[in-house]
Formats: structure tokens, sequence, C-alpha cells
């Protein structure tokens, strides 16, 4: 579920991860406790994703570079996510830093 487009992590419902994988809302219920742990759950795969992205964009880099490819990827990725689902100490860049 890591991605969620269609809603913030406080709007997602089972019903959205139903119909994604074509079952029915009960059917996710004996998986799942309640919404909330479906909410909880997104969190860790969305930070999967930014590390993914991150280690792509290090690959091979150091010092400054390093840290500017890692700022780019993580600046990438927060505008690519609904706004209440980023860390809350997310940084806003509003261009790309230029690498030396």
């Amino acid at each position: 579920m890591s991605g969620v487009s269609c809603a913030t992590r406080q709007q997602v419902t089972t019903s959205e991860p139903a119909r994604r994988f074509d079952v029915k809302v009960a059917s996710l219920y004996s998986h799942l406790e309640n919404t909330q742990e479906l909410r909880t759950g997104i969190a860790p795969l969305e930070l999967d994703e930014l590390a993914e992205r991150a280690s792509d964009a290090l690959a091979g880099r150091a010092g400054r570079d390093a840290l500017i490819a890692f700022a780019n990827s993580y600046r990438a990725y927060a505008g690519s996510t609904p706004a209440d689902t980023r860390p809350p100490s997310s940084v806003s860049i509003q261009r790309p830093l230029k690498e030396s």
C-alpha cells in the first residue's frame, strides 16, 4: 500500500485495499484488527519506499554530493506523496540542489 495516492493516511479505510486486491472488506478484518491498524501499517511501507529511493540516489556518492543526492531524492519523494503523510520534520526545498 505504499505511496497511497487516493487519500491521505488518516483518510484510508479498508474499502481502498479491498478494492485494490479485489476482496471483500469483511475479509480484511480477518487480517486486521481495525482501520487504525491498516493506517499504522502504511507508514513503514512509505519509509521503505523513501529508503529505496535514497539508497539509489546515494549509490557511488560521498560527502557533499551524497548529501545533495539525498536531499533531492527526499524532495522528489515528498512531492509525490500527500502532505500529511510526510514526516513532521520535513524540510521544504524549493528547487533541486546543484551538484558540484
